[in-house]
Parts: C-alpha cells; structure tokens; sequence
C-alpha cells in the first residue's frame, strides 16, 4: 500500500508542477491541490468545497497533536 501512495504522491506532485502558473486557479488553492491528485492519477476523491469544509469532513480538529503523513492534503486553519 505504501508503494501505491509514493505512486499517487509523485504522480500529483508531477502534474502540479506541469500546472504551475495556471491562470484558472487563481485563489483557488484547494482546486489546484484536487486536480493535482485526481488529474494525476485518474482517481475522484470526495471533499467539500472549501478547505475548512473538508477539514471538517474529515474530522482534522480530532488529530491536532498528530503531524499529518506524507501522503495527505493538508490546509491551514484560519483560525
């Protein structure tokens, strides 16, 4: 499983740097970080429409004291 997720991190990574400078996304930073996953690796992950509203989807408060895995989408809090 590991291998697959070094796979899908490598495959966003590769696609966003392709992408940088892409007008369509400007203020959009949330879109970029979906595309960049979904786009580069022909998957559709489910979140909300804002950071905050998947943060919240995902219960993000509840792992506070945990640093996030390599793997992960991560957004700050703007509170």
């Amino acid at each position: 499983m590991e291998k697959e997720f070094k796979l899908y991190i490598a495959n966003a990574i590769r696609w966003a740097k392709e992408h940088l400078g892409a007008t369509e996304y400007a203020g959009r930073c949330l879109s970029f970080v979906e595309d960049a996953y979904e786009k580069g690796n022909h998957v559709e992950i489910f979140g909300g429409s804002s950071a905050q509203e998947s943060a919240d989807e995902y219960g993000a408060a509840q792992n506070r004291s945990e640093l996030p895995a390599t793997r992960s989408a991560v957004g700050l809090s703007p509170a």
